[in-house]
């Protein structure tokens, strides 16, 4: 105490090595700022220690600036961390304040904290960031968030200080640094935060970053988050997860995304969810995903069917409506854009008027097609159902009508039949129509394979024959409740009886109730086939049949003359 503001100035740095504990805390504040910074520079953890948080709070920036990281590390009391300013702390170089001690870290308050230069903030060690407390963590600035290293978040930072952060604080999150978040941490997240995450951050989330969302932070995704997810990143949520993708959202899931959803996936959706899907989402739902009848009656796309005819072994192929084709489907008058049978397969037709024409759904065999109780058909097999005579649950040469059904191979896939298009059952060796139909539904470029069946050829193999559903534009008010017609049509089937001339359906004598009905028939159908086999056409018949094509594109529909 006896040591003048101007002694203490003149010390050597020898001379304040060689102070004691005592002397340092005994020199008076006032004294203490003319101490020269090399003077400061020698103290030890010991003698920086002893000073008092009066004689710290006064220290200059420079003598802050000159204080040596082994006496910072060591000997700088929490209470002397507290009672440094923020001018102070930010004169500290990113080694000096990497010094700091986990509590001395934990000690700084909130005010001079969230003041420190965005550069020591970037100096913040994993063990540091992680004493930070909750409160601290809660009022760093945009600037020190983004500052961050991904190296101190990937290890440092906890759940506790994750649910500390505010929206606004994530927002400003690098990629690089969500990237780095533990999958702990990232479920921590408030919904908000999640939500407020750039777009560039949720399309690089990791698979198990994705995994390890909630439900409510899914809830609380933006339309343009959801619109970047990946489908690597979709694949991985579970069928919890996705089903809580809202409605408006969901929508902006990419097309390819919807593409890769697995059954489960698929079948996890909501009936509000799938009645949300667009257009172009609907025809991107691979085939090979099942859907259920009560998501067939939510499409919100009208749908009209005829029986299709797989011609070169390869399966149920269908156009989108998207190729253009047109047609009057339903037989209402009103021709508009519908899917369409696919290359190498044949739509089943009669024609009934005897001009030489498939001139319309009514001279196929489904939601066109009349019965002779004046009311349309639910399904392609019920309107078949009418041929089958003598009720043995095929249409064969023992059934009158056999003769005059004819396979439409529309090559050019226009709508418009030509006479080389139309190919007798004979010409394509068609022996059977089997009417063991079963629920086997599917989506193919955005119709529908709802149930499926056999035909035999004369070489003894059986081959695929279906009720698809083509979506349809809306071209008339009687469309307004097809989808609705669908569901109630696929769940009217029996879940262990064939189609049978002696059990006919009730059928809406109202168009647009058709696809409901077509949904309920589906949902009625067996999932194992009654009696038939499987076995698809040798390549010997396949090649035959591609023969009769013509050179076409090979597509065909059934009708009859």
């Amino acid at each position: 105490v006896a040591l003048t503001a101007g002694q203490v100035g003149v010390l050597s740095s020898k001379q304040v090595a060689a102070l004691g504990t005592s002397a340092i805390a005994a020199i008076e504040t006032a004294d203490l700022v003319a101490l020269k910074t090399f003077g400061i520079a020698v103290l030890n953890s010991d003698q920086l220690g002893a000073l008092t948080t009066d004689q710290v709070g006064v220290l200059s920036t420079s003598q802050i600036a000159a204080l040596s990281t082994a006496s910072l590390s060591a000997g700088l009391r929490t209470s002397q961390v507290v009672a440094l300013g923020s001018s102070q702390f930010n004169a500290l170089s990113t080694v000096q304040f990497g010094a700091l001690s986990t509590d001395g870290i934990a000690a700084i308050e909130t005010a001079d904290l969230a003041a420190l230069k965005t550069g020591l903030i970037a100096a913040l060690k994993t063990a540091q960031l992680a004493a930070l407390t909750t409160d601290q963590i809660g009022n760093l600035s945009t600037a020190q968030v983004a500052a961050l290293t991904t190296t101190a978040l990937a290890a440092g930072l906890s759940t506790d200080q994750a649910v500390a952060l505010t929206s606004s604080q994530t927002s400003v999150l690098l990629t690089a640094q969500v990237a780095a978040l533990s999958s702990d941490v990232i479920a921590a997240l408030g919904t908000e935060d999640v939500a407020a995450l750039k777009t560039a951050s949720i399309a690089a989330l990791k698979t198990s970053q994705i995994q390890a969302l909630t439900t409510d932070q899914i809830v609380g995704l933006q339309n343009s988050q959801v619109a970047v997810l990946s489908t690597a990143q979709v694949r991985a949520m579970s069928t919890n997860q996705l089903v809580a993708i809202e409605t408006a959202d969901l929508i902006a899931l990419r097309t390819a995304v919807i593409n890769t959803l697995t059954s489960d996936q698929l079948g996890s959706l909501t009936t509000d969810q799938f009645h949300a899907l667009t257009s172009s989402q609907v025809c991107a739902i691979s085939s090979s995903a099942g859907m259920t009848t009560d998501q067939v009656q939510a499409l919100s796309s009208p749908l009209g069917t005829p029986i299709v005819l797989d011609l070169n072994g390869n399966g149920i192929s269908t156009l989108s409506i998207a190729a253009g084709v047109q047609f009057d489907l339903l037989a209402d008058g009103h021709k508009g854009a519908v899917g369409w049978v696919g290359g190498g397969d044949g739509l089943l037709v009669l024609d009934r008027n005897g001009d030489g024409v498939i001139n319309d759904g009514s001279e196929l065999f489904g939601s066109g097609t009349t019965l002779a109780n004046g009311q349309k058909a639910t399904t392609g097999y019920q309107a078949m159902d009418e041929l089958d005579t003598n009720g043995d649950g095929a249409i064969d040469s023992k059934d009158q009508a056999f003769s005059s059904l004819q396979v439409w191979v529309d090559g050019n896939a226009d709508g418009v039949s030509q006479a080389d298009e139309l190919k007798s059952l004979a010409d394509l060796g068609i022996t059977k129509l089997n009417l063991d139909a079963k629920q086997d539904v599917s989506f193919n470029n955005g119709n529908i394979v709802g149930i499926t069946s056999t035909y035999e050829t004369s070489d003894g193999s059986t081959h695929q024959a279906a009720d698809v559903w083509f979506q349809m534009t809306a071209q008339a008010s009687t469309l307004t409740a097809s989808v609705s017609g669908l569901s109630q049509a696929l769940s009217a089937y029996s879940a262990s009886a064939t189609v049978s001339s002696t059990a006919k359906l009730e059928v809406p004598g109202n168009v647009s109730s058709n696809a409901a009905a077509l949904a309920s028939a589906i949902g009625q159908y067996s999932n194992e086939h009654l009696g038939v086999s499987n076995s698809t056409a040798t390549s010997e018949e396949t090649l035959r049949l591609k023969a009769l094509h013509s050179g076409t594109a090979g597509q065909g529909i059934l009708a009859a003359r």
